[in-house]
């Protein structure tokens, strides 16, 4: 796990505005898959080390949140309402709970509990085949801190 101000440019993180130091938000831009990602600068202190396939890259905060933004081919074709069912039933399998779901004709969303956490995601479907992804997972008792990050998700996750 690196530090974020240490391993940044090493990610491929760009900083939005200024100086690293004294940026508020971090944009993300994954090589591979295009997919983009602006995160608030000062929720997370580090990166765990990107995959060898440069899928994406995971940052954590001090709480114990992770903030995974990635991209992924479409392997099994799905539509997003499809991948939303898959991804429900994936979820129910290991007892998690699914509080909120829906799914346009290019996205989907899920969110709950998974036990004492909560967990966010949302996916963009893009062209190519390419699935976005933001998956946001932290503690229960930290929902008011990550509730502006997880209402600009739409904003915040883009790509090709």
């Amino acid at each position: 796990m690196a530090r974020i101000a240490t391993a940044a440019l090493a990610a491929g993180l760009a900083v939005a505005a200024g100086g690293l130091a004294l940026a508020d938000q971090l944009a993300y831009e994954n090589a591979r898959f295009g997919t983009r990602f602006a995160l608030p600068a000062h929720m997370f202190t580090a990166i765990d080390p990107p995959p060898a396939n440069s899928d994406g890259i995971r940052f954590l905060s001090d709480d114990g949140a992770a903030l995974s933004i990635f991209g992924q081919f479409n392997v099994f074709n799905e539509t997003p309402e499809q991948m939303r069912q898959r991804l429900a039933g994936y979820r129910a399998e290991n007892a998690e709970s699914v509080t909120y779901e829906a799914a346009g004709d290019d996205w989907l969303v899920l969110s709950g509990f998974s036990g004492t956490d909560i967990y966010y995601e949302r996916y963009e479907f893009g062209r190519d085949a390419v699935v976005h992804g933001a998956v946001l997972v932290h503690p229960a008792a930290d929902k008011a801190r990550y509730q502006r990050l997880v209402a600009s998700f739409a904003e915040r996750l883009t790509g090709p």
